[in-house]
């Protein structure tokens, strides 16, 4: 049903021919977004009896605030670029052992420092399917491609586990169908859902076991998906500067 979706509005898109320039339409806008997002994400792997083991992660986020820079061209068109993530935080793990009775506290080497970053752009090209100077409500069609990159640093407390460090890296395209709604000459309203139509992305992990080369601490592998399961709609408010 997805594919069938995509064909028809890159179709329409091409079929239907553009007007005369609008002003609520022109020049450059500033965009705060409400970005919703809900993804679904499987893995397989064998375990010691050779059975297989389906794991399946489902992650959805109602409210994500992020920031949009938009400008239009003199071609009936228009480009975006939007900060989706931007997050550097730590997270850490400690527990202690406490006597009842005396209360002497005696810490446990269990638990972990982590620090994680992670950041992600997007950058789509537009283009408008109406753009006449009498319609408030202005349809637009585009694509999308969505760099990401993710690192997470884990110091375990335990004196038999090893540092680790995980990246993932890749990038997302989108089909970006949308309609833009001009409350007034500087006030708009964007309503659009990114339609994700693949995911290519770098998992790298290494564990800073001494007993191993270098070259043996690393691992990492590339993935492609083509059509995941991801969800997304955003709903934003645009001031023309």
């Amino acid at each position: 049903m997805l594919k069938y979706l995509v064909l028809c509005t890159f179709s329409v898109s091409f079929l239907i021919s553009s007007a005369q320039v609008s002003d609520a339409v022109d020049g450059k806008s500033l965009k705060f977004y409400n970005l919703s997002t809900w993804s679904v994400n499987s893995t397989s792997s064998k375990d010691a009896s050779g059975f297989t083991i389906e794991n399946t992660r489902v992650d959805w986020q109602l409210v994500q605030p992020t920031l949009a820079f938009q400008w239009n061209t003199p071609r009936n068109t228009f480009h975006e670029i939007e900060l989706t993530q931007l997050r550097f935080y730590g997270i850490s793990n400690k527990s202690d052992r406490i006597n009842d009775t005396t209360g002497h506290i005696e810490p446990v080497p269990m638990g972990s420092d982590m620090r994680i970053a992670e950041v992600s752009v997007r950058y789509e090209y537009n283009f408008y399917l109406n753009r006449s100077t009498s319609q408030k409500l202005i349809p637009s069609a585009g694509i999308g491609i969505n760099p990401y990159f993710r690192l997470t640093d884990s110091s375990p407390r335990n004196s038999n586990s090893f540092p680790t460090r995980q990246t993932n890296s890749g990038a997302m395209f989108f089909l970006m169908p949308r309609l833009l709604y001009h409350i007034s000459d500087k006030l708009f309203l964007d309503l659009n859902m990114p339609i994700c139509l693949a995911d290519s992305y770098l998992d790298v992990n290494k564990v800073e076991n001494p007993l191993f080369t270098e070259g043996q601490q690393r691992t990492s592998s590339y993935n492609f998906q083509l059509f995941p399961q991801i969800v997304s709609g955003r709903l934003g408010i645009g001031l023309k500067l």
